[in-house]
């Protein structure tokens, strides 16, 4: 764990801190009640996983600095059919003022 930041699994009583990463990336120029029913349809209401998967980085005082979302999707394919999970990392994020310093790359490592 880095002194600077350290990685978190989301869960929803994050859901008013995160809403503001999401709104800087996944729901650019969304409004704030837009902004969360997609967030709830796309990782907590998700049909093909059973709990939310997001990360997120927070700086020394426990602010949120970052964000990686990932949703299931269901991929269909060949003769027969065969259908399989597919985890899609989306949403990524980090504060402007905190780039350059891994945030990503431990995010990504994380998930």
């Amino acid at each position: 764990m880095s002194a600077e930041f350290q990685i978190l699994t989301y869960r929803p009583a994050l859901r008013d801190e995160v809403l503001p990463l999401f709104r800087m990336q996944g729901a650019e120029g969304l409004d704030p009640d837009t902004a969360e029913a997609l967030w709830r349809w796309k990782y907590e209401e998700n049909p093909y996983r059973p709990e939310p998967l997001a990360l997120v980085a927070a700086d020394a005082k426990g602010g949120l600095i970052g964000m990686l979302g990932i949703y299931g999707s269901m991929w269909q394919s060949g003769d027969p059919r065969s259908r399989v999970l597919v985890p899609c990392p989306a949403d990524a994020y980090v504060a402007s003022s905190h780039r350059r310093r891994g945030v990503y790359r431990r995010l990504f490592s994380e998930a």
